[in-house]
């Protein structure tokens, strides 16, 4: 069950300056042919909470595009919104590290399991990308 987050509170500064860097990717120019802005927003908004899970993030997704229709293709638009998401949680994390912190002084483990799950919500769209679309992601061995 998704808990409540209070990105307001004080001790959760951190989190709401790295949730609004991440936001802010859907404002960028290129996403302005984006078709699913409010679909991903509704996806950002869940997947944006420390700590949601896989299943948590994938019902979300699937609630945000209940009966709605994209061609193939525009299903794409969430791999590129997801892989936005994990690099700028973990440039804002690593940034925010190094200008707070010293080099060796371990990070939040909060914070880093948040990077964690960034990484897994990304695989997540895949998943439902391919349960959308069709579409497959495949990796190459070596």
């Amino acid at each position: 069950m998704l808990k409540d987050w209070d990105y307001d509170a004080p001790e959760n500064k951190e989190y709401k300056d790295i949730r609004d860097d991440a936001l802010h990717n859907l404002d960028q120019d290129w996403y302005k042919e984006c078709p699913m802005k409010v679909e991903l927003k509704a996806v950002f908004d869940v997947i944006s909470i420390p700590q949601v899970t896989e299943d948590e993030a994938l019902d979300a997704m699937r609630k945000a595009f209940e009966n709605k229709s994209f061609e193939k293709q525009d299903y794409l638009w969430i791999e590129a919104f997801m892989e936005d998401f994990c690099n700028t949680i973990y440039n804002v994390i690593e940034v925010w590290h190094m200008n707070e912190h010293d080099a060796d002084e371990i990070l939040d483990p909060d914070i880093e399991n948040w990077l964690r799950e960034a990484k897994i919500h990304k695989q997540t769209g895949r998943q439902f990308i391919t349960e959308k679309s069709g579409i497959k992601f495949e990796t190459r061995v070596k």
